[in-house]
């Protein structure tokens, strides 16, 4: 069986390369509001780096947080400063 389905997986890093592209988002935003929570705000970039994820999947989750209303996003000198809703 497959460890993604006989829930075997060890840690997040092992999804990164074998889930779908939706559970990877969905991961991803968990871990950006986690990031946020304690940050209280970062840009994109800032995110890319901390998180260990591809800049065009950041994008993604943060464009999924957006629609679900969790948090915000500015332009800020050339880049986008993301911050929590609250």
């Amino acid at each position: 069986m497959d460890s993604q389905l006989s829930g075997k997986t060890s840690n997040v890093a092992d999804w990164k390369h074998t889930a779908s592209i939706i559970t990877s988002l969905g991961l991803l935003s968990g871990e950006i509001l986690l990031y946020l929570d304690v940050h209280r705000k970062a840009t994109a970039g800032q995110l890319s780096k901390e998180l260990g994820w591809a800049v065009p999947m950041v994008m993604m989750a943060i464009g999924t947080l957006i629609r679900q209303g969790l948090v915000l996003a500015r332009p800020s000198n050339l880049e986008i400063m993301i911050h929590t809703v609250s």
